[in-house]
C-alpha cells in the first residue's frame, strides 16, 4: 500500500513545482496613439512608391529620365512571428551578455551590393532591423547610461525577410 501513496506524492510534488514556475511575461502597452488607419497606410505606401520611382529615374547630372532605376525597389519585407520572436530573444541574450540594456529596434533601408553572392536580392532595396540599447559607462565611481539608445553593432542585424510579391506592391498586400 505504500507504493501508490509515494507515487501519488511524487506526482503531487512534480505538479506543484511545475505549476509554480514563472510564466513568460506578456507585455501589453497602449499603442493607440501610435497606430494609423489602413486607409492612411495605403496612401503613404502608394506615395512612397510613386515618389521614389520618380526620384530613382531622374539622373543626378541632368533632368533626363534614365532607362531604368539604379536598383530594384522594395516597399516591404515580411518576417514570420517566430522569426521576429526568435530574433528578439536572441538579441536580449546577446545584449545581456555584453552588459547592454536592450530597449528597442531600429529599422533601416539599404540596397544590397550588385554582386552575384546576394542572389535574387542583388542590387535590391532592403530593410533590416538592428537592436538598440543603452551602454553603461563607468565614469569615476559612477555608473552612467547613454542618453539615447544606440545601435548595438556587436549583434548582427536581421534582414532576409520575404519581400512582397512583386517587391513594388503597395499596402495592403492580401493573399
Amino acid at each position: 500500500m505504500k507504493f501508490p501513496f509515494y507515487k501519488g506524492l511524487v506526482v503531487f510534488i512534480l505538479l506543484s513545482v511545475f505549476s509554480c514556475q514563472p510564466k513568460p511575461e506578456e507585455v501589453s502597452l497602449d499603442l493607440s496613439a501610435k497606430k494609423i488607419k489602413p486607409a492612411l497606410a495605403e496612401k503613404m505606401s502608394k506615395k512612397f512608391v510613386n515618389e521614389t520611382s520618380k526620384l530613382l529615374m531622374l539622373s543626378a547630372e541632368q533632368d533626363t529620365i534614365k532607362e531604368k532605376p539604379p536598383y530594384r525597389l522594395s516597399v516591404s519585407s515580411w518576417y514570420s512571428l517566430d522569426e521576429l520572436q526568435s530574433y528578439i530573444n536572441e538579441s536580449k541574450r546577446q545584449a545581456d551578455s555584453l552588459g547592454i540594456d536592450l530597449n528597442g529596434f531600429r529599422i533601416y533601408v539599404g540596397v544590397f551590393p550588385d554582386e552575384e553572392i546576394y542572389g535574387k536580392k542583388r542590387n535590391q532595396m532592403a530593410f533590416f532591423i538592428s537592436p538598440t540599447g543603452n551602454r553603461s559607462v563607468q565614469q569615476g565611481a559612477f555608473l552612467l547610461q547613454e542618453k539615447f539608445p544606440g545601435d548595438i553593432p556587436e549583434i548582427d542585424p536581421l534582414e532576409y525577410g520575404s519581400d512582397g510579391e512583386p517587391p513594388i506592391s503597395t499596402y495592403p498586400q492580401i493573399e
